[in-house]
């Protein structure tokens, strides 16, 4: 299997991906995930980088993590530093800084617990230094799904939305975490009128992903990468997104409104806010649309260009099989389809 020889070579899953596509090629990110556990649990990977992406999936069976409480350490030091991470350039810079200088900084050690999952606090989070994981509630144990690494905001699902933690995020070796307490007064007041249009962006995306039954199951926090992908466009009422058998290279995120999917001229489907679209042409069909969508009303989408969307995968396998295994259902039921008629 090409696969193993990838694999063989040293190279890691973004360099996987990155060859795949320049060639052309289909890439599934579901057997090559369930391929790689595999040899990981035999200890037959070799390849330093993967083997740590999965020896961390080990932490996720641990009952519960350590208690060590935060050490608080200055934050002044860091105030340049963290005005460049990607969330805080998208803010003007007074309210930049103003935040920032409102946080406190603490340093958790390896295995610490910085938010839980349930927790209605609306601190938001900003990773300095360090690294951390992200782990969702499975049956029996915590299931380790992203790695949060520096620059990294996560929170802002209780943040700016006053939502729930939906994930746990762990300390996986000495890490600075910024601290950042929520205030309703300043909040609310950029919101509503001094909001610049990425972190709009950033809300509307967080906002859709909060309500997609598709995304549910993945933390919200460990989305991040999603609301700094691709770019918001908008559709009028019944405007036409693509049409069956068309050749594309984008996957879409419905932000605000609804599409309807027709197949061979029958309504399927219908895609509220939240819904993914658009992976079956890129993980199947070699960018052929298997279906005419449009808008059934006035609708705002984020449009994940090709190169964008394999960057993603790559780099978040547990999101990108989860991705797959939606490609693969809708081609079961396109084919059942068509066996009915």
């Amino acid at each position: 299997m090409q696969y193993l020889a990838d694999l063989r070579g040293q190279n890691s899953i973004q360099q996987i991906s990155e060859r795949y596509l320049a060639n052309g090629w289909l890439l599934n990110f579901k057997i090559l995930f369930e391929l790689i556990e595999v040899l990981v649990n035999h200890h037959w990977v070799l390849n330093i980088n993967i083997k740590t992406y999965f020896q961390k999936l080990k932490i996720g069976s641990q009952s519960s993590f350590n208690q060590n409480q935060p050490v608080p350490t200055k934050i002044k030091s860091h105030l340049e530093k963290v005005k460049e991470f990607p969330f805080f350039r998208s803010l003007k810079s007074e309210l930049a800084e103003y935040l920032i200088s409102k946080g406190r900084l603490y340093t958790y050690n390896a295995e610490s617990t910085i938010c839980r999952s349930g927790d209605e606090t609306r601190d938001l989070y900003v990773l300095i230094s360090g690294e951390a994981g992200v782990y969702k509630q499975a049956s029996t144990f915590k299931q380790f799904v992203a790695i949060l690494s520096e620059t990294a905001v996560f929170g802002e699902a209780g943040f700016l939305l006053g939502e729930k933690r939906t994930a746990d995020v762990i300390a996986l070796k000495k890490t600075e975490i910024l601290i950042i307490p929520f205030q309703a007064e300043i909040l609310e007041r950029f919101l509503n009128k001094d909001i610049a249009q990425n972190l709009q962006q950033r809300f509307w995306v967080q906002h859709a992903l909060l309500h997609s039954d598709f995304f549910k199951n993945i933390p919200t926090d460990c989305l991040d990468a999603l609301t700094f992908t691709g770019q918001i466009i908008d559709l009028a009422d019944q405007q036409i997104l693509f049409n069956q058998g068309q050749q594309s290279d984008s996957a879409f995120i419905v932000i605000q409104g609804s599409l309807l999917v027709f197949q061979n001229s029958q309504l399927i489907n219908t895609l509220p806010q939240g819904s993914f679209l658009g992976e079956v042409s890129l993980m199947a069909t070699g960018g052929v649309r298997t279906a005419t969508v449009l808008a059934q009303r006035n609708t705002k989408l984020l449009e994940i260009h090709r190169t964008q969307f394999y960057k993603l995968l790559s780099h978040n396998l547990y999101l990108a099989k989860e991705i797959q295994n939606l490609a693969d259902q809708r081609l079961v039921k396109d084919t059942q389809r068509v066996q009915r008629a």
